[in-house]
């Protein structure tokens, strides 16, 4: 302790010269900071986005970070045991697994803000090119603690197995794979350059069952099971949705509030913008092949009018879904997509999508 004050402080701090270069910005690792980008805006969470995380299946990490200070507003059901494994643990390689729509995503997402927030810098690897290799041996090289994530191990396995035997002591190493994919786990494992650690998304622990039973009424999603005890609640969560994310939000999309919503998204591509019908076979196609297909690929393979669709959608009462800065063409989740498919689209329509 030294008693200096504030100004004393200030004036110690002046002193101090930086014992590294200023960190490098790159072209092709996407680094996550706590800073929201540019044009940003900070609010307080609404119901509306938590309905907006469970329709586009996409969680936004500076929601998120606004939850770990106000935790009687949420935003999402925070996998906490599965980050403290990979935030606390002594491992630097890292796998993740869940079934296909069962938060692995979200998961990366929630993890990014845990590892900021501890300390490190935080890369996405999203880009198979193989101009990031260089971008890798920079950022390794500069000595800094620091993250790699990889959503889907299996899209990025060249670049896994090239980064994985490189990691100096404080770098960590954490990809995603599905369950469908066990058959080639072993060989991908061995191909990361060392020991590493397995944690499975699938089962929701009883932690994550109660902060899904309280977010579902702090929104008013309960709806027809508002009267059902909390001990049926859970019942509900654990035994009719086996604890499982997936399981939790497509029992959703049959419940008046939010079965309306899905409603006017479908009316609005399909009966009140017919004109649009592509664009809709384009997000539909975005969402279940998990976004692999870039959107930019998508608009100029259909020949979409992207302009025109953004002033209609932003005229409609499905506007909320883009507010605030969410992405617009994060429109469904792969969930919502799949029961899209299944119970909105009348045969002529998937004539269209075929």
């Amino acid at each position: 302790l030294l008693p200096i004050g504030l100004d004393g402080l200030r004036e110690k701090i002046s002193e101090i010269q930086p014992t590294h270069e200023a960190p490098q910005h790159y072209q092709y690792l996407r680094e996550f900071t706590l800073l929201p980008p540019a044009g940003y805006s900070v609010e307080e969470i609404t119901g509306d986005d938590f309905l907006s995380s469970v329709l586009t299946g996409y969680v936004d990490p500076y929601k998120y970070t606004g939850q770990q200070s106000d935790i009687e507003t949420p935003y999402c059901v925070e996998r906490s045991k599965a980050l403290s494994d990979v935030v606390d643990g002594v491992q630097q390689r890292y796998i993740i697994s869940s079934d296909f729509g069962n938060g692995k995503t979200t998961f990366l997402n929630q993890l990014s803000v845990k590892l900021a927030i501890s300390g490190r810098r935080v890369f996405f690897i999203e880009t198979r090119l193989s101009d990031m290799f260089k971008e890798i041996d920079d950022a390794v090289r500069a000595g800094y603690p620091v993250a790699f994530l990889v959503d889907d191990v299996v899209r990025h396995r060249a670049t896994v197995s090239y980064l994985g035997p490189r990691l100096h002591n404080q770098a960590l190493l954490i990809c995603t794979t599905r369950g469908d994919q066990d058959a080639q786990y072993e060989q991908i494992a061995a191909e990361m350059g060392g020991a590493h650690r397995f944690v499975d998304l699938n089962q929701l622990n009883d932690q994550e069952v109660d902060d899904w039973n309280y977010i579902l009424e702090r929104w008013g999603y309960w709806e027809r099971r508002t009267s059902l005890s909390e001990d049926d609640r859970r019942k509900f969560i654990v035994d009719d949705c086996g604890r499982e994310n997936r399981s939790i939000i497509l029992s959703l999309f049959g419940q008046s509030n939010i079965a309306a919503k899905i409603d006017s998204l479908v009316n609005f591509f399909l009966r009140s913008n017919p004109e649009h019908v592509d664009a809709f076979c384009a997000l539909l196609i975005s969402s279940l092949v998990q976004r692999h297909v870039s959107w930019e690929s998508l608009v100029g393979w259909l020949d979409i009018n992207e302009t025109q669709l953004r002033k209609d959608l932003l005229k409609d009462d499905v506007s909320f879904l883009f507010a605030r800065g969410r992405k617009w063409s994060f429109l469904t989740s792969a969930q919502l997509a799949e029961y899209i498919l299944k119970y909105k689209f009348i045969e002529s329509e998937r004539d269209t999508l075929v």
